[in-house]
């Protein structure tokens, strides 16, 4: 091979790298995209959760006082029973 031929070797190899470069550069930023949508959902799926917990800690609740009210209104009947007789 003459100085020429290595010469024109040289740049193609150069121009394959170039390509390959810009080939990685649009590979690394469709990865940082999808790391960004993959921590917003992370984040969405988190609020959800704390959503779900509070909204079942509010059911607990009203269940708990739903039978607090059961057991007065039963207990006032029963007293209504008990001065009836």
């Amino acid at each position: 091979m003459n100085f020429q031929e290595l010469e024109q070797k040289l740049l193609q190899m150069d121009s394959q790298l170039l390509a390959r470069e810009g080939a990685l550069e649009i590979n690394l930023q469709q990865m940082e995209e999808q790391i960004e949508a993959i921590q917003l959902a992370r984040d969405q799926h988190s609020e959800l959760i704390e959503v779900m917990n509070a909204m079942r800690i509010e059911g607990q609740s009203v269940v708990a006082e739903l039978g607090s009210t059961k057991n007065k209104n039963k207990n006032k009947t029963l007293l209504k029973e008990k001065r009836f007789l």
